[in-house]
Protein backbone atom coordinates (compact mmCIF):
# COMPACT_ATOMS: atom_id res chain seq x y z
CA UNK A 1 0.00 0.00 0.00
CA UNK A 2 0.79 3.45 -0.78
CA UNK A 3 3.11 4.88 2.07
CA UNK A 4 4.40 1.76 3.60
CA UNK A 5 7.88 0.85 3.66
CA UNK A 6 9.09 -1.95 1.48
CA UNK A 7 10.02 -3.96 4.25
CA UNK A 8 6.66 -3.74 5.79
CA UNK A 9 4.95 -4.80 2.45
CA UNK A 10 7.32 -7.64 2.34
CA UNK A 11 6.16 -8.91 5.91
CA UNK A 12 2.61 -8.67 5.95
CA UNK A 13 2.83 -10.56 2.70
CA UNK A 14 5.08 -13.14 3.34
CA UNK A 15 2.53 -15.71 3.27
CA UNK A 16 0.45 -14.60 0.38
CA UNK A 17 3.75 -13.63 -1.77
CA UNK A 18 6.47 -16.40 -1.38
CA UNK A 19 8.88 -13.94 -3.30
CA UNK A 20 12.23 -12.13 -3.06
CA UNK A 21 12.45 -8.22 -2.28
CA UNK A 22 13.97 -8.22 -5.78
CA UNK A 23 10.94 -9.69 -7.20
CA UNK A 24 8.55 -7.48 -4.98
CA UNK A 25 10.28 -4.61 -6.61
CA UNK A 26 9.45 -6.15 -10.50
CA UNK A 27 5.83 -6.71 -9.33
CA UNK A 28 5.40 -3.27 -8.49
CA UNK A 29 6.95 -1.89 -11.68
CA UNK A 30 5.02 -4.29 -13.81
CA UNK A 31 1.72 -2.74 -11.93
CA UNK A 32 1.07 -6.27 -10.32
CA UNK A 33 0.43 -4.27 -6.77
CA UNK A 34 -1.65 -1.37 -5.21
CA UNK A 35 2.18 0.03 -4.63
CA UNK A 36 3.53 2.33 -7.31
CA UNK A 37 7.66 2.57 -8.00
CA UNK A 38 6.96 6.19 -7.14
CA UNK A 39 6.74 4.72 -3.58
CA UNK A 40 9.80 3.31 -3.36
CA UNK A 41 12.36 5.17 -2.84
CA UNK A 42 15.41 3.07 -4.66
CA UNK A 43 13.35 2.33 -7.34
CA UNK A 44 13.12 6.02 -8.19
CA UNK A 45 16.64 7.17 -6.95
CA UNK A 46 18.27 4.93 -8.86
CA UNK A 47 18.38 4.62 -13.05
CA UNK A 48 17.79 1.66 -14.75
CA UNK A 49 21.42 -0.20 -15.35
CA UNK A 50 21.85 -1.38 -18.86
CA UNK A 51 24.56 -3.83 -19.99
CA UNK A 52 26.80 -2.81 -22.39
CA UNK A 53 28.25 -5.61 -24.86
CA UNK A 54 31.25 -4.54 -26.14
CA UNK A 55 33.72 -6.47 -29.11
CA UNK A 56 36.78 -7.41 -27.08
CA UNK A 57 39.88 -6.67 -29.13
CA UNK A 58 43.64 -6.72 -28.17
CA UNK A 59 44.86 -3.33 -27.83
CA UNK A 60 47.99 -4.32 -28.94
CA UNK A 61 46.11 -4.81 -32.64
CA UNK A 62 45.62 -1.11 -32.80
CA UNK A 63 49.62 -0.87 -32.69
CA UNK A 64 50.35 1.21 -36.37
CA UNK A 65 46.72 2.22 -36.60
CA UNK A 66 46.25 5.69 -34.63
CA UNK A 67 46.16 8.75 -35.72
CA UNK A 68 49.91 10.16 -35.45
CA UNK A 69 50.53 6.84 -37.36
CA UNK A 70 47.98 8.07 -39.72
CA UNK A 71 49.89 11.41 -39.68
CA UNK A 72 53.07 10.20 -40.46
CA UNK A 73 51.69 8.10 -43.29
CA UNK A 74 50.72 11.61 -44.89
CA UNK A 75 53.56 13.02 -44.12
CA UNK A 76 55.50 10.27 -46.29
CA UNK A 77 52.35 10.17 -48.92
CA UNK A 78 50.66 13.57 -49.04
CA UNK A 79 48.49 12.18 -52.51
CA UNK A 80 47.08 9.25 -50.75
CA UNK A 81 43.49 9.29 -50.69
CA UNK A 82 42.02 8.86 -47.72
CA UNK A 83 38.21 7.38 -47.66
CA UNK A 84 36.71 8.43 -44.06
CA UNK A 85 33.96 5.40 -42.82
CA UNK A 86 31.89 5.41 -39.92
CA UNK A 87 27.84 4.60 -39.40
CA UNK A 88 24.73 6.84 -38.61
CA UNK A 89 22.58 5.52 -35.97
CA UNK A 90 18.63 5.63 -36.51
CA UNK A 91 17.23 4.43 -32.91
CA UNK A 92 19.54 2.40 -30.46
CA UNK A 93 19.87 -1.41 -31.35
CA UNK A 94 17.76 -0.74 -34.95
CA UNK A 95 19.21 -0.15 -38.16
CA UNK A 96 22.44 1.46 -39.10
CA UNK A 97 24.28 3.20 -42.07
CA UNK A 98 27.64 2.43 -43.13
CA UNK A 99 29.04 5.53 -44.56
CA UNK A 100 32.21 6.10 -46.89
CA UNK A 101 33.72 9.79 -48.26
CA UNK A 102 35.82 10.98 -50.28
CA UNK A 103 36.97 14.52 -49.00
CA UNK A 104 38.14 16.24 -52.10
CA UNK A 105 35.11 14.84 -54.23
CA UNK A 106 32.56 15.07 -51.32
CA UNK A 107 30.83 11.69 -52.51
CA UNK A 108 29.55 9.68 -50.13
CA UNK A 109 28.42 5.95 -50.44
CA UNK A 110 25.79 4.76 -47.73
CA UNK A 111 25.03 1.21 -47.36
CA UNK A 112 21.89 0.07 -45.03
CA UNK A 113 22.89 -2.55 -41.96
CA UNK A 114 20.21 -4.29 -40.14
CA UNK A 115 21.97 -3.51 -36.98
CA UNK A 116 26.03 -1.80 -35.93
CA UNK A 117 28.34 -5.10 -35.44
CA UNK A 118 31.45 -5.55 -36.81
CA UNK A 119 30.56 -8.43 -38.65
CA UNK A 120 28.02 -6.17 -40.89
CA UNK A 121 30.74 -3.43 -41.49
CA UNK A 122 33.13 -5.92 -42.69
CA UNK A 123 30.78 -7.33 -44.65
CA UNK A 124 30.24 -4.37 -46.61
CA UNK A 125 33.86 -4.20 -47.42
CA UNK A 126 33.68 -7.39 -48.97
CA UNK A 127 30.63 -6.61 -51.12
CA UNK A 128 32.41 -3.89 -52.35
CA UNK A 129 35.40 -5.62 -52.85
CA UNK A 130 33.43 -8.38 -55.01
CA UNK A 131 31.54 -5.79 -56.87
CA UNK A 132 34.45 -3.20 -57.60
CA UNK A 133 37.23 -5.83 -58.31
CA UNK A 134 40.38 -5.73 -56.45
CA UNK A 135 41.75 -3.55 -58.63
CA UNK A 136 39.13 -0.64 -58.29
CA UNK A 137 38.98 -1.61 -54.79
CA UNK A 138 42.83 -1.05 -54.31
CA UNK A 139 42.62 2.13 -56.06
CA UNK A 140 39.58 3.76 -54.45
CA UNK A 141 40.38 2.48 -51.07
CA UNK A 142 43.68 2.83 -50.38
CA UNK A 143 43.54 4.41 -46.82
CA UNK A 144 40.41 4.08 -44.61
CA UNK A 145 39.87 6.53 -41.38
CA UNK A 146 37.53 5.54 -38.95
CA UNK A 147 36.70 5.96 -35.26
CA UNK A 148 37.23 3.83 -32.46
CA UNK A 149 32.98 2.18 -32.49
CA UNK A 150 33.25 -1.68 -31.53
CA UNK A 151 31.57 -2.12 -35.13
CA UNK A 152 35.44 -1.30 -36.40
CA UNK A 153 37.58 -2.58 -33.48
CA UNK A 154 39.71 -5.16 -35.97
CA UNK A 155 41.57 -3.34 -37.87
CA UNK A 156 42.95 -7.25 -39.43
CA UNK A 157 39.49 -7.65 -40.49
CA UNK A 158 39.05 -4.30 -42.91
CA UNK A 159 42.68 -4.32 -44.15
CA UNK A 160 42.53 -8.10 -45.40
CA UNK A 161 40.20 -9.95 -47.81
CA UNK A 162 38.42 -13.22 -47.58
CA UNK A 163 41.44 -14.27 -49.22
CA UNK A 164 43.89 -13.28 -46.86
CA UNK A 165 45.34 -10.70 -49.32
CA UNK A 166 45.64 -6.71 -48.11
CA UNK A 167 43.47 -4.56 -49.91
CA UNK A 168 43.49 -0.92 -47.77
CA UNK A 169 45.24 0.23 -44.99
CA UNK A 170 42.66 1.43 -41.71
CA UNK A 171 43.43 4.21 -39.16
CA UNK A 172 41.82 5.56 -36.40
CA UNK A 173 40.65 8.90 -34.97
CA UNK A 174 41.67 9.65 -31.18
CA UNK A 175 39.13 8.78 -28.83
CA UNK A 176 36.38 11.50 -28.79
CA UNK A 177 37.67 13.58 -31.73
CA UNK A 178 35.20 12.88 -34.27
CA UNK A 179 36.06 16.11 -35.81
CA UNK A 180 39.76 14.33 -37.38
CA UNK A 181 37.09 12.87 -39.74
CA UNK A 182 34.71 16.37 -40.00
CA UNK A 183 34.24 15.90 -43.28
CA UNK A 184 31.80 13.02 -42.88
CA UNK A 185 30.32 14.02 -39.87
CA UNK A 186 29.57 17.33 -42.06
CA UNK A 187 28.17 15.46 -44.98
CA UNK A 188 25.81 13.28 -42.52
CA UNK A 189 23.88 16.66 -42.67
CA UNK A 190 22.38 15.81 -45.86
CA UNK A 191 21.42 12.46 -44.34
CA UNK A 192 19.01 14.03 -41.08
CA UNK A 193 17.72 15.80 -44.28
CA UNK A 194 15.68 12.73 -45.52
CA UNK A 195 15.82 10.87 -42.02
CA UNK A 196 16.00 13.03 -39.10
CA UNK A 197 17.89 12.22 -36.33
CA UNK A 198 16.40 9.87 -33.89
CA UNK A 199 13.52 8.42 -36.63
CA UNK A 200 14.39 4.47 -37.03
CA UNK A 201 15.49 3.07 -40.19
CA UNK A 202 13.28 -0.27 -39.56
CA UNK A 203 11.10 0.38 -43.11
CA UNK A 204 13.94 1.45 -45.56
CA UNK A 205 15.33 -0.93 -47.63
CA UNK A 206 18.67 -0.51 -49.63
CA UNK A 207 17.12 1.03 -52.28
CA UNK A 208 15.66 4.11 -50.44
CA UNK A 209 19.44 4.09 -49.13
CA UNK A 210 21.02 4.46 -52.35
CA UNK A 211 17.80 7.07 -54.24
CA UNK A 212 18.80 9.30 -51.07
CA UNK A 213 22.77 8.78 -51.59
CA UNK A 214 22.00 9.59 -55.37
CA UNK A 215 20.03 12.78 -54.36
CA UNK A 216 22.74 13.68 -52.07
CA UNK A 217 25.51 13.51 -54.47
CA UNK A 218 23.76 14.93 -57.20
CA UNK A 219 23.43 18.13 -54.58
CA UNK A 220 25.74 21.39 -56.28
CA UNK A 221 28.23 22.04 -53.79
CA UNK A 222 29.75 25.82 -53.21
CA UNK A 223 32.74 24.24 -52.43
CA UNK A 224 32.89 22.28 -55.20
CA UNK A 225 32.46 26.17 -57.47
CA UNK A 226 28.78 24.94 -58.09
CA UNK A 227 29.60 21.11 -59.39
CA UNK A 228 28.08 18.16 -57.89
CA UNK A 229 30.46 15.38 -55.65
CA UNK A 230 29.32 12.81 -59.44
CA UNK A 231 30.67 15.76 -61.36
CA UNK A 232 33.72 15.40 -58.97
CA UNK A 233 33.88 11.50 -59.05
CA UNK A 234 33.67 11.45 -62.92
CA UNK A 235 37.11 13.68 -63.03
CA UNK A 236 38.90 12.08 -60.40
CA UNK A 237 37.78 9.10 -59.35
CA UNK A 238 35.59 6.78 -61.66
CA UNK A 239 32.76 7.14 -63.80
CA UNK A 240 31.51 3.56 -62.86
CA UNK A 241 31.10 4.11 -59.36
CA UNK A 242 26.96 5.03 -59.58
CA UNK A 243 26.53 2.34 -61.17
CA UNK A 244 28.61 0.05 -59.80
CA UNK A 245 27.39 1.19 -56.50
CA UNK A 246 23.55 1.02 -57.22
CA UNK A 247 23.44 5.07 -57.35
CA UNK A 248 22.22 7.21 -60.08
CA UNK A 249 22.83 10.84 -61.55
CA UNK A 250 19.43 12.83 -60.77
CA UNK A 251 18.92 16.04 -62.56
CA UNK A 252 19.56 19.64 -60.67
CA UNK A 253 16.05 20.17 -60.57
CA UNK A 254 14.73 17.27 -59.79
CA UNK A 255 16.93 16.91 -56.40
CA UNK A 256 15.05 16.97 -53.14
CA UNK A 257 16.84 16.61 -49.47
CA UNK A 258 13.24 15.86 -47.56
CA UNK A 259 11.69 13.12 -45.68
CA UNK A 260 9.16 13.07 -48.67
CA UNK A 261 11.75 11.35 -51.26
CA UNK A 262 11.50 7.84 -49.61
CA UNK A 263 8.35 8.28 -47.24
CA UNK A 264 6.12 8.41 -50.44
CA UNK A 265 7.29 4.56 -50.82
CA UNK A 266 4.78 3.86 -47.94
CA UNK A 267 2.28 5.42 -49.56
Amino acid sequence: KKGQPIAHIMESHREEIPCSERTLYTYIGKGYLTARNVDMRRTVRYKKRHRKVEVKVSPRKKAGHHYRDYQRMLLNEPETRVVEMDTVEGVKGGKVQQTFFWKKEKLMLSFLLDNKDMAGTVGTLDYLEERLGRELFAELFPVILTDNGTEFADPDLFEYGKDGNRRTRLYYCEPRRSDQKGALEKNHEYIRYVIPKGKSMYKYTQDDINLMASHINSTARDSLNGATPFDLADLLLDKRIPLLTGQFKVSPDEVLLKPALIEHRDK
